[in-house]
């Protein structure tokens, strides 16, 4: 098949396979190897749920990168964003809040592992999360969960 036409997927994205078919699928790269995008424009679609704890894993690929991620949140109330699982590597990695209009809204700076963000959302809204890194690259995961209602 000629997978340079076919269509592009972000990483995490789940692909089914029919039963009788064949799949071939291709991720998109960055020149820069970079895992999500550095721009609200190009934030990675996240479908988060109320009742879970939603994660997805991300590196910090270079000097000064940051991953931008887009949601709706599904209920209104608490969140929290937090990191787990970084790299020894990276040293500091911040997250940022912003709503729908851009507007950042509420920020943690890390003095050191772990790094949480608490939030009270509204049911329905679109939010951006950033996280960005300093000193150092590596390894991350970022979840989010609704705390309380």
């Amino acid at each position: 098949p000629d997978l340079a036409s076919g269509p592009l997927y972000a990483p995490g994205t789940p692909l089914t396979l029919a039963a009788d078919g064949e799949i071939y699928a291709v991720w998109k790269a960055d020149p820069d190897g970079d895992d999500y995008e550095n721009s609200f424009e190009k934030a990675y679609a996240w479908t988060v749920g109320a009742d879970r704890v939603n994660s997805l894993d991300g590196v910090i690929n270079y000097a000064k990168d940051n991953d931008f991620f887009q949601f709706v949140a599904p209920a209104g109330g608490t969140w929290r964003f937090y990191i787990t699982d970084q790299a020894p590597t990276l040293k500091y990695l911040d997250i940022y809040l912003y709503n729908e209009d851009r507007f950042q809204i509420a920020r943690v700076l890390q003095n050191g592992p772990p790094v949480s963000l608490t939030y009270s959302l509204s049911a329905g809204q679109k939010y951006y999360v950033k996280l960005e890194g300093f000193e150092g690259t590596g390894a991350y995961t970022i979840h989010a969960s609704r705390v309380s209602p």
